[in-house]
């Protein structure tokens, strides 16, 4: 069974960068397998626990034994004897970790290197007699020269408890990203499966399932069940160290390749356990299996094969998420029904426990909720391929997937009889786009994460990365430009990349955003450099220093250490920002010399050709800035503004705007409170009588939520409206336990 080892240690000589051998290995020889030469340990002896052997082949052996005849035998009997001693550490030969010339290395002498016992390889049955040792371990598998570490066969057991201990170490940190971090707030699997899963893996592997008995399993826990549950349990890992990447600040194809080692290790054992099941994709933990591998390949520039899947994955929810519309008022009144007391009395800050704890366990017979889980995060990766995918009406989509189809743009009242297009905006079509935008924007900070005190979440970072992303696309595409206010919006998004916490989990799907500020912001430095400051050398203010590109560099760097897709990309954009910072970290006080040398490099790098799908050229449309912006700006502060204002602005685009209307007089009636209890209420009562009073307006707009979408005959409208008054009520006892 395969075993983690925690991060390697940069003191130890195993952690040096994986390579690739000149030929097989022993093991792979005698077998008759194709090896893939890698050292330290090919995949086959990894998979299998074998001490992976680069020695020379049969004819290297005899050129060696021919030379070793050749010396004095008094130099053979010393050498013999320095073999029979023991050293603290498994000896190795020097051309085991070498690169190139790996023959030739092997005949230079006595150069050998010494590492300690490889964490991921198993331990043989070790007794305490040398000579039986080596002959157990020759039994199983073809061993290299080497000197037995002593507590290797001092105590059988320690190897076996070091492997558990690192495994579990290891294993527990990947799952606390990903319930953490990588799963938005909704899980697709609970953690004690998982929990459960380590266990089987550390202590009988396959035996005594039946005996485990869980909430959301049958009594019997078959062998079948259980290698599901592994491929999803290895994928889900996979793409967790994926997002994390590596916690260095450097940026090295080197460490690259050493860091996703692991997660490509991780990919290929749960790829291999889903084709042993391709016919029963009906199982719902195999279409959960499947999701992670969309996502993982994604990241690694597979954007086709991620795409079919993620397809396929949709193809097959659709019979779980059809089966159960019709049973809308019986799902609901369960939901409603729910004991909610277990939850909150919980002394934890952070309330995702229960959303965590309760969503998946509402339909212990059901698949419906994890199917609409998986719905709701395929529409990220929607987001993502729009573009590409309907790049006429990509705009519009974005803004409906992100509202989960609940809010769309209506194409008769926007464009009326004329062809529909978001690539051309007209700047009275813009100004509504925006408007709606920003009202909803407003809402979702306003309400929901105000109320769940989840600001620091990747939730909202997502939320806030889309929102700007469809803003900045809209200024983008409008035909007369705002550069003032596009240079406005990719500034708020560098600040969300470089201050939030969670920027460094953040998903492929999430990362357009991101990137289009970095592209935007490089295009208008070197488009604009030549003709905003050449012509104004004697000017006081220097051009050139107003956009600092050197946080932009380490992002997109930070981005390409742990996604290949954006690696490969963005490899000329990112040798370009090197160029472009290093030559704003030399200017000097002379505002002349600068804007020479500036001007004399910049305009030798192509912008088409560093992004051409975010970063249409600036320069296509009319773009004299706009010196007075009529339209409201929402930005990460909380400047205030009057909600009823944007109604009209809203029926005039969307399609349906009662869910939206819903949201912006709950918005004014909160603001309404806030600024009655500020001027009212002592400082000791103000707190808590506030939040009941927006528990009471807040537990309203869940109602009116409800009702909403019972009316429309919309499940996932019930369920999202019951979960926000399960949330409100938590909130609000945890805030009363917290002044108690």
């Amino acid at each position: 069974m395969f075993e983690q080892s925690p991060l390697p240690n940069p003191d130890n000589h195993i952690s040096s960068p994986p390579t690739m051998a000149s030929k097989p290995c022993s093991s792979c020889r005698n077998l008759h397998r194709k090896c893939d030469k890698l050292r330290p340990s090919c995949s086959h002896c990894l998979k299998r626990g074998y001490e992976c052997v680069y020695g020379p082949s049969s004819a290297e052996k005899r050129r060696l034994a021919n030379k070793q005849t050749q010396q004095p035998a008094t130099t053979n009997n010393a050498k013999n004897a320095k073999n029979k001693t023991c050293t603290n550490e498994i000896v190795f030969s020097f051309s085991e970790y070498q690169h190139d010339d790996s023959s030739r290395n092997y005949h230079n002498g006595n150069r050998l290197n010494y590492h300690h016992y490889h964490p991921y390889s198993q331990s043989c049955g070790f007794s305490t007699s040398s000579n039986s040792t080596h002959s157990n371990c020759i039994s199983t598998h073809p061993q290299p020269n080497y000197r037995p570490h002593p507590s290797l066969y001092a105590n059988p057991n320690e190897t076996q408890i070091q492997h558990a201990i690192n495994y579990r170490l290891s294993t527990t940190q990947t799952m606390d990203i990903y319930f953490n971090f990588t799963c938005l707030g909704i899980p697709l699997i609970d953690r004690k499966k998982l929990e459960f899963i380590i266990e089987s893996q550390l202590t009988s592997g396959y035996n005594g399932i039946a005996n485990y008995t869980h909430s959301q399993q049958p009594p019997l826990y078959s062998q079948n069940d259980l290698e599901k549950d592994l491929a999803v349990f290895y994928l889900l890992q996979a793409v967790s160290l994926q997002q994390a990447g590596s916690f260095h600040d450097t940026f090295n194809s080197m460490n690259a390749e050493r860091n996703t080692l692991l997660p490509q290790h991780l990919f290929q054992h749960g790829k291999q356990l889903i084709s042993k099941y391709c016919d029963d994709f009906d199982s719902m933990n195999l279409i959960i299996a499947t999701k992670f591998m969309a996502d993982y390949l994604l990241g690694e520039g597979e954007k086709s094969k991620a795409r079919a899947l993620m397809v396929h994955v949709r193809a097959k929810l659709q019979p779980h998420l059809s089966n159960c519309t019709s049973n809308t008022t019986q799902y609901q009144q369960e939901f409603s029904s729910m004991n909610f007391s277990p939850f909150s009395n919980s002394a934890h800050a952070n309330r995702n426990d229960f959303f965590e704890l309760s969503i998946p366990q509402i339909f212990s017979s059901q698949n419906f909720v994890t199917a609409m889980l998986i719905e709701t995060q395929l529409r990220y990766a929607d987001i993502f391929f729009y573009e590409e995918e309907r790049p006429t009406t990509f705009i519009f989509d974005e803004f409906e997937a992100l509202s989960n189809h609940k809010i769309k743009f209506s194409r008769q009242k926007l464009f009326g009889e004329a062809a529909s297009s978001c690539t051309d905006i007209s700047e009275e079509l813009s100004q509504k786009l925006i408007q709606a935008i920003h009202v909803g924007m407003r809402c979702f900070d306003s309400i929901f994460t105000s109320t769940f005190a989840k600001r620091n979440t990747t939730l909202f970072l997502l939320a806030h990365l889309y929102g700007r992303q469809i803003y900045l696309e809209i200024l983008v595409n409008s035909k007369v430009r705002n550069l003032t206010e596009i240079m406005k919006v990719c500034s708020d998004i560098m600040i969300l990349a470089t201050t939030h916490t969670c920027f460094q989990f953040l998903p492929v799907v999430a990362t357009k955003a991101v990137l289009m500020a970095i592209s935007l912001r490089f295009s208008y430095v070197v488009e604009y450099h030549a003709s905003t400051c050449g012509m104004k050398l004697n000017e006081e203010k220097n051009c050139s220093t107003q956009i600092n590109l050197n946080d932009d560099l380490k992002i997109l760097k930070s981005l390409c250490h742990r996604f290949k897709l954006i690696r490969d990309e963005k490899r000329d954009l990112v040798k370009a920002l090197e160029s472009l910072v290093y030559l704003q970290q030399e200017q000097t006080q002379n505002a002349r010399k600068e804007s020479t040398l500036l001007g004399s490099v910049l305009p030798l790098i192509d912008v088409n050709r560093e992004a051409p799908l975010l970063v249409p050229s600036l320069s296509k449309h009319d773009n004299s800035v706009i010196s007075k912006d009529e339209r409201p700006l929402w930005s990460l502060s909380q400047e205030k503004f009057a909600p009823h204002s944007f109604k009209q602005a809203v029926r005039e685009v969307l399609e349906n705007p009662e869910l939206m209307e819903i949201f912006i007089d709950g918005l004014a009636e909160q603001n309404m409170i806030n600024e009655g209890c500020s001027t009212t209420l002592t400082e000791d009562s103000n707190s808590l009588k506030t939040q009941q009073l927006l528990l009471e307006k807040r537990l309203e707009i869940a109602n009116k939520i409800i009702a909403l979408s019972k009316n429309n005959h919309d499940l996932t409208g019930i369920l999202e409206g019951e979960s926000f008054k399960k949330f409100i009520c938590a909130e609000f006892e945890n805030a009363c336990a917290n002044n108690n």
